[in-house]
């Protein structure tokens, strides 16, 4: 998918190669070694990346098993019920991601601004997202 971005989206795959040029040049001052601080240099290429995962998540979603009795969303859940959360629709939510369906990476300049749980594209430790109802 990255790929196919930087292939379609001239603007993104220009400010990315500058910053790889960056981090290459970076690297030849370092002996010809990559190193940590060299990858942490390139902050738009992995922003790029994260609205990527936030658009195409690479896991469709979760599934928990409720340790107790929960309530979510007006729902009664008895312990025992297997539950899915889907990545998608919370991805997608604008009261989440202002413009949800437009590419921009600026959105993740400031993580924090993200609230916790809205952004798993990978589906995160084995307690997200429904471990906070339900620990076991």
């Amino acid at each position: 998918m990255f790929l196919r971005l930087l292939a379609r989206d001239a603007e993104v795959r220009s400010k990315v190669l500058e910053e790889q040029k960056q981090a290459l040049k970076a690297r030849e001052e370092n002996g010809g070694k990559l190193g940590w601080s060299d990858v942490q240099m390139m902050k738009y290429t992995w922003r790029v990346s994260q609205e990527l995962m936030r658009m195409t998540p690479p896991v469709f979603g979760n599934f928990k098993r409720t340790s107790r009795d929960i309530s979510f969303g007006g729902f009664h859940i008895p312990k025992g019920w297997q539950i899915m959360w889907v990545t998608s629709p919370t991805h997608m939510d604008e009261k989440i991601f202002s413009e949800p369906e437009k590419f921009d990476p600026s959105r993740f300049e400031n993580p924090r601004s993200i609230p916790p749980y809205a952004y798993i594209p990978s589906s995160g430790p084995s307690d997200l997202p429904w471990g906070r109802f339900c620990p076991d």
